[in-house]
């Protein structure tokens, strides 16, 4: 079975995906269904 390591990303500290380390040099970047499904997200002003 490969290592395999996970990071979740953030945008304005909510949880938009995950990042996955499957070996050698592949990644896959996945969406939350959350943010996908989300029409108007709030975004904090700077």
């Amino acid at each position: 079975m490969p290592d395999v390591s996970t990071l979740n990303v953030k945008l304005h500290g909510q949880l938009i995906g995950t990042v996955t380390y499957l070996g050698g040099e592949r990644t896959v970047f996945a969406f939350t269904d959350g943010y996908v499904n989300d029409p108007q997200p709030e975004h904090p002003e700077p």
